[in-house]
């Protein structure tokens, strides 16, 4: 799956969780990058790695007074995934 270009360019132009001094300069720094890559691919920086995670089964846990917390277990099925609830 690809990003929007609108994404791609600002997750390039960001160096994520670095302290940013004014936001003009964030946006000063996307605006170089569009022009600079204009009716081109926008390259992925050297830096970035990613995993694909495809998980078997996802728990949604939600607290509940007295520890009678709501519990959903979705596990992967040929068909499609099954949700189950589970006792806290």
């Amino acid at each position: 799956m690809t990003r929007p270009r609108g994404s791609q360019l600002s997750g390039a132009t960001s160096h994520q969780s670095d302290e940013l001094a004014r936001r003009a300069l964030l946006t000063t720094r996307r605006n170089e990058l569009a022009r600079r890559y204009a009716g081109q691919a926008i390259p992925r920086p050297a830096e970035w790695r990613g995993f694909r995670i495809v998980p078997d089964a996802i728990e949604f846990w939600t607290h509940r007074d007295d520890r009678l917390h709501h519990r959903e277990l979705f596990r992967r099925t040929p068909r499609g995934w099954r949700a189950t609830l589970l006792e806290p």
